[in-house]
């Protein structure tokens, strides 16, 4: 079995899971968004991205927003612009960035801050004894 990935909000420092099951994953500033992005950047679409994860491993980023610019790549200095309905692959590292600055960052599942955020996560959950 394929082990999530997730999107690191590099803003906000939240996380969203990406599992491997085809479902696309909404980025935006709309309520219904599954990473909902900060609304005072403004020149950033409602819906400005999906992300969708294959059980045999490929993640199609997709563009929404004939608005706002999404640039995507390796590293800062390796950036390809994507266009409206475009769809690309990419891979556990890239950077997403919206516009003139609001960036995300693909993890892979064994990454130490998904690994940080997991386990603090199972620190504040509280066992509940039912017997």
């Amino acid at each position: 079995m394929v082990k999530s990935v997730y999107l690191h909000d590099l803003v906000t420092q939240d996380f969203i899971e990406i599992p491997s099951d085809k479902t696309p994953r909404s980025i935006g500033r709309a309520r219904d968004c599954d990473l909902v992005v900060d609304s005072t950047f403004t020149n950033i679409s409602r819906l400005q991205i999906s992300v969708q994860y294959f059980p045999h491993g490929d993640i199609l980023l997709t563009q929404k927003s004939s608005n706002c610019d999404t640039f995507y790549g390796p590293s800062e200095e390796d950036l390809d612009n994507l266009y409206y309905n475009q769809s690309e692959n990419i891979l556990p590292g890239y950077l997403i960035r919206f516009g003139e600055g609001y960036d995300l960052r693909l993890l892979p599942f064994n990454d130490r801050l998904v690994q940080e955020r997991l386990r603090s996560r199972s620190e504040d959950t509280k066992i509940v004894d039912l017997n």
